[in-house]
């Protein structure tokens, strides 16, 4: 019953794999592209980051190991073999173990609380209304949405599975 479970699970996965690919995909590239962002204002105003550095380090350290976590999930998405399945399976456990803990360094360590998400340090930068210090917007709306969204899915794949083998 597990093993037919399992086999059933795992060609359900393979079907909504497009789902996967593009959400990763886009995790990954707003990941590096917030890292780059932080990079930028850093450059713009060196001064200013003196008091900050240990929290832009914190900062870069947790947007290069999503993005570096999701860039090897999108790889080993396009491989169709059982054993590269778990693989991406095994990657999307950690993935989502990597966002839970960008989000709670970044929410409780950096901006002291899950509701205050925006920095109030301008870096000298006047042409942004607002400047996000530790993660760029576009970056925290895909996280937010591939983490929900990619539970979501898990969860009803595996339901329809169990539902099949029955």
């Amino acid at each position: 019953m597990f093993a037919k479970w399992l086999e059933e699970y795992q060609k359900l996965a393979k079907e909504t794999r497009f789902l996967s690919k593009v959400g990763t995909f886009l995790v990954s590239l707003f990941a590096f592209l917030s890292c780059w962002r932080l990079i930028e204002a850093i450059s713009y105003n060196q001064g200013s980051i003196n008091s900050l550095w240990n929290n832009i380090w914190i900062s870069i350290i947790c947007h290069l190991t999503v993005g570096i976590v999701f860039a090897i999930r999108f790889g080993s998405l396009f491989f169709n073999s059982k054993r590269s399945f778990w693989l991406a399976q095994t990657f999307w456990v950690i993935s989502i173990l990597a966002l839970f803990g960008y989000f709670t360094i970044t929410r409780l360590t950096l901006y002291g609380g899950f509701l205050r998400s925006e920095s109030t340090i301008s870096f000298g930068m006047h042409d942004y209304p607002k400047i996000f210090l530790y993660a760029d917007y576009t970056f925290e709306v895909f996280a937010c949405l591939y983490f929900i969204a990619s539970l979501i899915r898990q969860i009803i794949t595996a339901f329809v599975a169990l539902n099949k083998t029955k």
